[in-house]
C-alpha cells in the first residue's frame, strides 16, 4: 500500500466530527424523553454506537463525547431520577370490551414514573462502565480526565446508597468490571485507583449509616463485588487499601440489617448467620496468604485481631489505627485512619442498640451485630 496522506487524515477525522457530533447530541436529547421507551432505545444506541466504534474515534473527538455529552447526560439523568414520581401510574385505555374499558396492565416493577427511571439508570450505568472498561487506555491520556472519572465515582456511591435494589447492584458491578480489568496495570494510573477505593469507602459507610435503606441484598453484593476485586487484582491492593478492605468488612458485619428490616425469631433461627455477616466470615479466609510486603506490614495482626474480636469474652487490648500515608490522605480516606479499632471490651459485632433496638424477645449471637427481631 501507498503512504498514507496526513492531510486526507485530518480530513476525515473533521468530517467524522461534523457528522458525529450532532447524531450524538440529538441522541442525547432523546436520552431524557418523558417516555421510557424512547429515552431507553436513545440511550442503547448512543452508548452501544460509542462502544462498537470508539475505537475509530480522534481523542479530540472523544473529549467532545465525554465533556459534552455523556457526563452531562448522566448528570441529566440523574437529576431527572431523583425527582421523578413515586405514585402509581395507571395504565392507559386501549379501548372497550362489552361495554367496558379495558386498561394497558403495568408490571409492578414498572408502576411508578421513579422505578421507570430506574431502568434508565441501570442502562446508564451499565453503558458507562461498557465504555470505560473498553477504552479507558485512551481516555486516561486526555487532559482533565481525572475530574471526569471523579464524577463517575460521585455517580456510583449515590447510586449505592441512595438508589434501588436494581441501581445499586448495577452501580456496584459497573465499578469493579472497570477496576478489574485494569486495577494495578499501566491502563489506570494510581490515582484513579485510589479514587476508586475511597469511593467503596464512602459508599460503604453511607450504607452502614443509622436509617440507611440500603438493602440485605445489596450488602451482600457490595462484600461479593470487593471479593471478586480482591482475587482478581490482589496485586493491585497495598497496605493502605487492604486495611481499608478490612475496616469496610468489619462496617457491614456491625450494620447486617437495613433501616426497617424486621426478622422473625423463627427466621433467625432458621438464618443462623445474618447474610451479611456469612458473607464477611466467607470473604475474611480469601485475604490470605499475604504477600509479604503485607506480611512485613503486620496485616496477619490486623487481620487475626478483627476475628479474635467477634469471639466472646474479654477482648485484647486493640492495636492503634494506622495513620493513613500522606499520599493517601490526599485522595480522602475518611477521619485520616484506615481501621476503627472496636470499644475497649467490646466485640466488634456484639449488639449496638444504638444503630438498630432488637426490641422484646431479641436474642444476640456471638457474631450477631443488631438483629432486628419482631416478637
Amino acid at each position: 500500500g501507498g503512504l498514507v496522506d496526513p492531510g486526507a487524515q485530518e480530513k476525515a477525522a473533521m468530517v467524522s466530527e461534523c457528522l458525529l457530533i450532532p447524531l450524538f447530541t440529538a441522541l442525547q436529547s432523546l436520552c431524557s424523553d418523558e417516555r421510557p421507551e424512547v429515552r431507553n432505545s436513545g440511550l442503547r444506541t448512543l452508548l452501544s454506537t460509542l462502544v462498537s466504534h470508539g475505537g475509530k474515534l480522534p481523542p479530540k473527538l472523544w473529549r467532545k463525547c465525554l465533556w459534552e455529552i455523556l457526563f452531562p447526560l448522566l448528570d441529566t439523568v440523574r437529576n431527572l431520577a431523583a425527582n421523578s414520581s413515586r405514585e402509581e401510574s395507571v395504565g392507559t385505555q386501549l379501548g372497550h370490551e362489552k361495554g367496558r374499558a379495558v386498561m394497558m396492565l403495568i408490571h409492578h416493577s414498572r408502576n411508578t414514573e421513579q422505578k421507570q427511571w430506574d431502568e434508565t439508570l441501570v442502562l446508564s450505568l451499565n453503558g458507562m462502565g461498557r465504555l470505560l472498561r473498553t477504552y479507558l487506555t485512551v481516555l486516561t491520556t486526555l487532559d482533565g480526565f481525572d475530574v471526569r472519572w471523579d464524577a463517575f465515582l460521585a455517580f456510583f456511591e449515590s447510586s449505592v446508597v441512595d438508589g434501588s435494589r436494581e441501581v445499586a447492584v448495577a452501580a456496584i458491578s459497573s465499578l469493579t468490571a472497570i477496576l478489574s480489568a485494569h486495577g494495578g496495570t499501566p491502563t489506570m494510573p494510581r490515582p484513579l485507583w485510589k479514587r476508586a477505593v475511597r469511593a467503596y469507602v464512602s459508599a460503604v459507610r453511607g450504607a452502614c449509616l443509622v436509617g440507611s435503606k440500603v438493602t440485605i441484598k445489596t450488602r451482600c453484593e457490595l462484600i461479593g463485588a470487593l471479593g471478586r476485586l480482591y482475587t482478581a487484582r490482589r496485586s493491585a491492593f497495598d497496605e493502605a487499601d487492604v486495611r481499608a478492605l478490612l475496616s469496610l468488612l468489619d462496617q457491614l458485619a456491625r450494620a447486617p440489617f437495613a433501616e426497617g428490616e424486621r426478622v422473625s425469631p423463627a427466621m433467625m433461627a432458621a438464618m443462623g448467620l445474618p447474610p451479611v455477616q456469612r458473607a464477611v466470615l466467607d470473604f475474611l479466609p480469601t485475604l490470605a496468604p499475604f504477600e509479604e510486603r503485607h506480611v512485613r506490614a503486620g496485616l496477619w495482626g490486623a487481620l487475626l485481631h478483627m476475628l479474635v474480636a467477634y469471639l466472646p469474652g474479654e477482648k485484647p487490648a486493640a492495636p492503634a489505627p494506622p495513620e493513613v500515608p500522606r499520599h493517601m490522605a490526599a485522595v480522602g480516606y475518611p477521619n485520616n485512619n484506615l481501621m476503627d479499632a472496636p470499644a475497649a471490651g467490646q466485640g466488634a459485632l456484639q449488639v449496638v442498640e444504638t444503630q438498630l433496638s432488637t426490641g422484646p424477645g431479641s436474642q444476640a449471637h456471638l457474631f450477631g451485630g443488631s438483629c432486628p427481631v419482631t416478637g
